[in-house]
């Protein structure tokens, strides 16, 4: 209390000591601030003499009343004064007084701060101990109600744990019935996938085998027909066997619902080069990508196929004349575009003439809208039939 009272005390004079010397530094400050503002003014007109005269005098002036800011703000003034004029040794002097009247000032308001800190500080502590004292009995109150309620809460905390753990138990032991109920169906399905898959690749091999028997019958009734009859015969056994050759690849495959079709195609061309005995003079080329394509797409497009192949075989080298036949197969996004390229004698009509009277051609056409196909024929240096159209299934 004692040292409260001393405080106040020389506060009070302090501060009247300052109103003694307040009014003798007006006039003072005043006068200063003149000449600073008359320095600054000479020093933007680039008079440098004149305005460290100014400058010089609004310092002593400044040193008088013991102003630190404008003291440091002068000392500025003629720190540019003496830089603009060259003389950089009284600059520097200059730019050294004003750091440290900068660093003196920031360390005064420092410790002002600090000391206003510490006081708070101080009153707060005795605040926060006087609360201290008078929660101190409530604290130990709340203690003990807290107390009680933890022992409440751990209580019936630890018996929903253990429901939580029953019923966690009993979830786990009905999925672990579940998931063996799941395998054994998965097993079953997984067995009856297995037998369709058997039952159709036998249904395939059968269905190959009775078109290889049709085969044979038409062959050894080619034996006794001639003409018209005979090309008629050796078609269909051409037509038979493409269909056949087929399920030949679904029964001997893994996959029993699509034909590889950059393998089947090369294969049924070599069958039909060597049923006409075509090796010698007609050259066959490939560009296929790997498509595979769904027995109802697979099975029109080998007809198409055969057909294509067969007329250019037959007719587009007339006189056992040297040919090349291209058979490209194409995939576009998706889009399929199959075309059969020969280099012979080309079309004598339009196929899409009405007066235009060919099986093969037509059973092309019938094919190709099957399939929701586009076919073209074209006479480019030969024969050229495009076929383009986008499958149901994936390719």
């Amino acid at each position: 209390m004692r040292t409260f009272i001393t405080t106040i005390f020389l506060l009070l004079f302090g501060i009247t000591g300052m109103a003694q010397k307040c009014h003798s530094c007006l006039l003072a400050d005043s006068e200063a601030e003149k000449n600073q503002s008359a320095g600054n003014f000479y020093l933007l007109k680039k008079q440098y003499g004149t305005a460290k005269s100014y400058l010089l005098k609004a310092l002593k002036q400044y040193e008088t009343g013991g102003n630190a800011k404008n003291i440091r703000d002068v000392t500025l003034l003629l720190f540019r004064v003496d830089s603009a004029t060259g003389n950089y040794q009284s600059a520097i002097s200059y730019l050294r007084r004003s750091d440290a009247i900068k660093d003196s000032m920031f360390n005064s308001v420092k410790n002002r701060q600090i000391n206003a800190l510490q006081i708070a500080y101080a009153t707060e502590q005795k605040n926060k101990y006087i609360k201290e004292l008078k929660n101190s009995a409530r604290v130990r109150q709340l203690n003990l109600a807290h107390a009680s309620s933890v022992r409440i809460r751990t209580a019936i905390g630890s018996v929903l744990l253990i429901v939580i753990v029953i019923l966690i138990y009993r979830q786990l032991v009905a999925a672990k019935r579940n998931n063996r109920l799941i395998d054994r169906k998965n097993e079953m399905l997984q067995y009856l996938i297995r037998e369709k898959e058997w039952l159709l690749k036998e249904v395939h091999d059968r269905v190959k085998n009775n078109l290889h028997t049709v085969v044979c019958l038409l062959e050894s009734q080619a034996k006794y027909l001639e003409n018209d009859a005979l090309q008629a015969v050796e078609s269909c056994q051409h037509r038979i066997f493409a269909m056949s050759l087929i399920h030949q690849k679904l029964y001997k495959t893994d996959h029993v619902k699509t034909i590889d079709m950059a393998e089947y195609i090369p294969e049924l061309i070599n069958n039909l080069e060597e049923s006409f005995g075509v090796e010698g003079f007609v050259n066959f080329k490939f560009n296929i990508d790997p498509v595979a394509l769904d027995i109802s797409y697979a099975i029109p497009l080998a007809l198409i196929i055969n057909e294509a192949v067969t007329n250019a075989i037959k007719y587009a080298f007339p006189g056992y004349k040297s040919g090349e036949v291209q058979v490209i197969l194409v995939n576009n996004n998706g889009q399929l575009k199959l075309q059969i390229w020969d280099n012979g004698i080309g079309l004598a009509d339009d196929p899409f003439s009405k007066n235009y009277n060919s099986l093969g051609m037509e059973l092309m056409k019938g094919l190709s809208a099957e399939i929701n196909a586009a076919i073209k024929f074209e006479n480019l240096g030969g024969t050229r039939i495009s076929i383009t159209f986008i499958p149901a299934l994936p390719v």
